[in-house]
């Protein structure tokens, strides 16, 4: 099984519902981890529990939910401190579910990999209706 750990940031509970779905799908992925920013959270207070979860899990990985968002902001601000760490921006169920179960060490073709395969799984359909 993996042994990098992945730590997904983002709003309010999504982050751990996001986990919750993967793990019904791919079972415990005791190496993912959540933090989500709650609303009465300070930018400041958020970042003080990004930097507790560094040095307890020293996550590997961190994927956030939304590119600009206050948890992205954090995470890019403190990826300067610590560089080693990989950041992704748009997490999805998919690209989650992909790179939790890589039992290879993360590197840049593995990303790539999981965000061609998260974006090959979205799909588009439209009906057109004709009104006569």
């Amino acid at each position: 099984m993996a042994t990098h750990q992945i730590l997904v940031v983002g709003h309010g509970d999504f982050p751990e519902a996001l986990l919750a779905s993967a793990r019904l799908i791919c079972g415990s992925l005791s190496h993912v981890s959540t933090l989500g920013l709650q609303p009465e959270e300070s930018p400041s207070a958020f970042r003080e529990r990004v930097l507790a979860a560094y040095a307890t899990q020293a996550p590997h990985l961190v994927i956030t939910d939304l590119v600009g968002g206050t948890p992205d902001n954090v995470i890019n601000v403190l990826a300067k401190q610590f560089p080693s760490k990989w950041v992704l921006a748009g997490v999805s169920l998919p690209l989650l579910i992909e790179l939790a179960m890589c039992e290879e060490e993360i590197d840049l073709p593995i990303i790539e990999r999981a965000l061609d395969i998260s974006k090959g799984v979205l799909r588009h359909r439209c009906e057109e209706t004709s009104t006569q």
